[in-house]
């Protein structure tokens, strides 16, 4: 809905925000590309932590439940990039 047209609806739609397409990348690059990965990881956690720090100045309201799952996300993110096996 957003590429091919412009509903009034849909607008400031920030739920990317806290799903974050990228684990998907992640995901594939896990065993091949280590250092990619990592740098992958470094940016989620960035979006992760503006994304909690910003929860409640943001134009739209996320339901509070979202809050603990993200701030788990974060802690992944940050065990993933401990414990990634370097090149």
């Amino acid at each position: 809905m957003w590429f091919g047209t412009d509903h009034k609806s849909c607008g400031n739609n920030y739920n990317l925000l806290w799903t974050l397409p990228t684990n998907l990348i992640v995901l594939f690059m896990i065993y091949r590309r280590p250092l990619e990965k990592t740098l992958l990881l470094n940016i989620n956690v960035l979006v992760t932590l503006s994304l909690v720090c910003l929860w409640f100045w943001l134009p739209q309201q996320f339901n509070i439940a979202l809050l603990p799952f993200t701030i788990a996300m974060g802690f992944c993110y940050n065990f993933l990039i401990k414990y990634n096996p370097k090149v």
